[in-house]
């Protein structure tokens, strides 16, 4: 079954499919380095991180492209300005109220009042082995180089030396943090 073609960066050559693109080459051969951190058996994870060394916050973004979910065009909804106005409004008012109960009740409420999974949620779920993987995952991406801008703004500050330094020792500390903090979870979850 041929997968569909997602246009954009991620996705070279662009003539190939998602899967057989060089990122995804690339990601599958190191893969498995990540098994001890507890991410290392699906390559899509380890995939977002290369373009996220642009920005952190691209990860998610490289997933939603590398899972497909983001080539769906949506169509313009028929709203006027007031109309969308009005929802986001709503919207924040709500996510507003949320979090301010959040701060006083720990509990986090029900199951009932989760919002549905959403399909990159779905998706990342099956990705990792249980929330200890992905909690590594997210303290290797929080801790990995940091993005291209402040490495130029480092190189600018303290020189090539300090830059090089943050390249070459922070992939090396983010791996080491993010398997200690999967193997020791797994003592004390086991």
């Amino acid at each position: 079954m041929k997968r569909p073609v997602v246009p954009g960066v991620i996705h070279l050559p662009s003539d190939a499919d998602i899967h057989d693109s060089y990122l995804a080459k690339g990601a599958k051969i190191v893969t498995p380095l990540f098994e001890p951190a507890g991410f290392g058996r699906h390559w899509e994870p380890v995939a977002a991180l290369i373009p996220g060394t642009i920005a952190k916050e691209v990860v998610i973004g490289s997933l939603g492209t590398i899972y497909g979910i983001e080539s769906v065009r949506r169509e313009p909804s028929p709203h006027d300005l007031w109309e969308d106005t009005k929802q986001q409004a709503a919207a924040l008012k709500d996510a507003l109220i949320a979090s301010v109960r959040n701060l006083f009740f720990l509990s986090g409420g029900s199951e009932e009042d989760m919002p549905a999974p959403g399909t990159i949620q779905t998706r990342l779920k099956s990705q990792f082995d249980g929330p200890l993987a992905a909690y590594s995952y997210m303290v290797f991406v929080l801790l990995y180089i940091p993005c291209i801008s402040t490495i130029a703004a480092i190189k600018e500050e303290f020189g090539w030396r300090l830059a090089i330094f943050e390249i070459l020792f922070l992939p090396l500390l983010a791996y080491g943090t993010s398997v200690s903090v999967y193997q020791i979870g797994r003592i004390f979850l086991s």
